[in-house]
């Protein structure tokens, strides 16, 4: 670990406690980064572009008079890989909140390569079945593209 990853990771630790969010000593900060993802020599020049799409975003509901909920402790928006969240243009609706794409991209990350490696017969099959686990909206909409590309 060089120098400058470490002192990169500290002005996004800096300016989450600027914002208004808790944060924990840098040693302890760090450590848990590191541990918690084993991608974050790649994911470290990704914490500030997403840190200022979330101050942006904060900024904007408050100008609109909009809710915003208090920050996030530092840990928990790391562990929960919420750089990574794209905040939307509109008001949040109830019924798609931050947390739900986030669910949503995570069960997309883990089941797209399997669902795509079935032929539209076996979605069919995988849609009807009650035991399938694989999220519906999603196998509905690979079945939809499987389907296109056979017309």
């Amino acid at each position: 670990m060089a120098k400058d990853e470490k002192a990169q990771f500290d002005a996004v630790r800096v300016k989450y406690r600027q914002m208004g969010g808790i944060v924990r000593g840098l040693g302890v900060e760090w450590e848990n980064f590191a541990r918690r993802h084993r991608t974050w020599k790649t994911d470290l020049p990704n914490l500030m572009p997403g840190l200022l799409r979330e101050e942006q975003y904060r900024n904007r509901q408050r100008s609109q008079n909009q809710f915003v909920p208090s920050m996030k402790n530092f840990s928990t928006w790391i562990n929960g890989r919420w750089w990574t969240i794209e905040p939307p243009d509109s008001p949040i609706e109830k019924t798609d909140t931050l947390r739900d794409a986030q669910r949503k991209r995570r069960l997309r990350e883990d089941w797209e390569d399997y669902l795509k490696s079935k032929t539209l017969e076996e979605l069919r099959a995988m849609w009807k079945d009650p035991k399938c686990t694989a999220p519906r909206w999603l196998i509905k909409e690979i079945a939809q593209t499987k389907k296109e590309q056979y017309e």
